[in-house]
Parts: structure tokens; C-alpha cells; sequence
């Protein structure tokens, strides 16, 4: 359990995930060729959609992000219920920093020590 909240706390003060370094401004051209057409930079595609998707979310709850007793309580409080019962899943989404991964630690069979497990991302 304090691996688990060593890896949370770990993630929770890491708060720029999803902001890309920004490109510097095209330097005008002296010379009278025209340009030839500039590449999109995929870094500032993808920010500019992380932005736009981070507009659409709603902000965590400030009693759920007061601590990290409190992170975890309304963690479990998404994820545990009864069966078929709807889950809130824009709080969970509210819980992490954007950009941020759950990467479980599990122990392999025949291994001594812990690995890191990532979960692919869902594009939604």
C-alpha cells in the first residue's frame, strides 16, 4: 500500500503532463523566394487538443483534492459500487493532472521485486 501512495504522490505533484514546449515564431525570410510550406509541429497539435479537452472537463471537486487520504477516498468512491451501477467516470478524470498515466506496480511470477505496469491510454 505505500508503494501505491508513493506512486501517487509521485504523480500528483508532477502537474505538466500535457503542456508542450511552445515553438519559437517563424523568423521572417530576407530573401524574395517564397517559403516553402512549414510542417504542422505534432508537439503543438497535440497541446492545442489536450487545451481544448481540459476546457470540456469539469474541475475536481475541492473536498476530493484536499489531500491525498482525500484523492484516494474519492477514488474508490468512483470505482467501487454495486454492480451495473453507472460510475462517475468525469470525477475520476478530475482526479489526475492532465497527461497523467496509472501505472500499477505487480510482482511477476518468479520475480523478487515489483514492476511497473503501464495501461494503454483510451482515447476518449
Amino acid at each position: 500500500m505505500s508503494r501505491l501512495l508513493i506512486a501517487w504522490a509521485v504523480l500528483l505533484g508532477a502537474t505538466s503532463f500535457a503542456q508542450a514546449p511552445a515553438a519559437p515564431p517563424p523568423q521572417p525570410q530576407a530573401s524574395a523566394a517564397p517559403a516553402a510550406p512549414q510542417k504542422p509541429n505534432p508537439l503543438k497539435a497535440a497541446a492545442e487538443r489536450t487545451q481544448a479537452a481540459l476546457a470540456r472537463l469539469r474541475p475536481a471537486r475541492p473536498e476530493d483534492v484536499k489531500s491525498l487520504d482525500a484523492i484516494l477516498k474519492a477514488l474508490y468512491d468512483v470505482i467501487s459500487g454495486p454492480a451495473g451501477a453507472p460510475r462517475d467516470w468525469q470525477r475520476f478524470r478530475s482526479l489526475f493532472p492532465p497527461g497523467a498515466q496509472r501505472i500499477p506496480l505487480t510482482k511477476p511470477r518468479g520475480a523478487t521485486t515489483l514492476a511497473a505496469r503501464a495501461i494503454p491510454r483510451t482515447t476518449t
